[in-house]
């Protein structure tokens, strides 16, 4: 099995999200954790690339929701490292 394209995008626009919102805070207080997650979260481009892959996976939202906000937070934490 392969990753989608739209879960690249998806990466690819955290990315963006974290770069801007990064811009703004101290990496590692949790002011910037939750103004990147919110950001990632709510974002319109965020959400249609998740729907996307949803509907691949045919998983139900209400898992697939919070296994999303654990792979966000996940990420900012990487990318923080980073």
């Amino acid at each position: 099995m392969y990753v989608s394209n739209d879960y690249y995008l998806l990466v690819r626009h955290w990315d963006r999200i974290f770069r801007e919102t990064a811009s703004g805070y101290v990496l590692h207080c949790n002011t910037f954790i939750t103004a990147a997650l919110v950001s990632m979260m709510e974002n319109d481009l965020v959400k249609c690339y998740c729907s996307k892959i949803l509907d691949i996976s045919n998983t139900e939202e209400g898992i697939a929701m919070t296994v999303l906000e654990y792979i966000v937070c996940l990420f900012i934490a990487i990318k923080g490292h980073a």
